[in-house]
């Protein structure tokens, strides 16, 4: 841009003319309106990639207590893993920042209870700044669970079941909006043996419905 000014100028001038300043602005303004929009998307995208891969963190964890004690279980908060509470059907739904659960540290896991042994473990998982998880398991027995994660900020939710091994749903809604706690995106009921997520309303818009990535 400077070598173009420069080639504007005429010899001798101590400055750029009332012309050329306008060019520039216009110049500027072109790059702002191309740049800006990019740079908005880029930034949704890496916000929706956050929240994946806390979903990733979060099924490691929530497969590693089935490995434990044989069931699965939800998503807790302000709790070590000394102090496991347990728990069944529907986990609460956690915001990041928040740190995984330690020996002495309350922070973030998933916990669960077995039905019919009571045995009760925790394994940690954290939350990323801005992302929000939820770990919920049908009724019965612990034996079926859902995860899902979005961005405060992001426009897409994730989603994962354990009766649809290695597959990860999504729904997508540009109108969400960081101003609620809660997720934005809707979650299914939870039944062993069934797939919940596949043509289950998700909230999203225009992809109404959980689909398979």
């Amino acid at each position: 841009m400077l070598g173009f000014l420069n080639k504007m100028r005429k010899v001798g001038n101590k400055g750029f003319t009332l012309v050329e300043l306008m060019i520039v602005v216009a110049i500027i303004g072109i790059l702002a309106a191309i740049a800006i929009p990019q740079f908005a998307a880029y930034q949704t995208r890496a916000r929706n990639t956050s929240s994946a891969g806390d979903l990733h963190n979060w099924l490691s964890a929530t497969e590693s207590l089935m490995s434990d004690i044989s069931c699965y279980g939800v998503s807790v908060n302000a709790a070590t893993l000394v102090g496991a509470p347990g728990g069944s059907v529907a986990g609460a739904t956690l915001t990041g920042p928040r740190p995984p659960a330690t020996a002495a540290v309350a922070g973030a896991m998933v916990s669960g209870t077995h039905a019919i042994t009571g045995a009760i473990s925790g394994f940690p998982a954290g939350v990323g700044n801005g992302s929000r998880i939820n770990v919920s398991t049908e009724a019965a027995a612990n034996a079926s669970y859902v995860i899902v994660a979005e961005h405060e900020r992001g426009n897409t939710a994730y989603a994962v079941d354990s009766d649809v091994p290695n597959s990860m749903f999504f729904v997508k809604n540009d109108t969400w909006s960081a101003a609620t706690a809660a997720l934005q995106c809707t979650l299914p009921g939870i039944t062993a043996g069934v797939d919940d997520l596949t043509g289950t309303g998700g909230g999203g818009a225009p992809t109404v419905n959980w689909t398979i990535k």
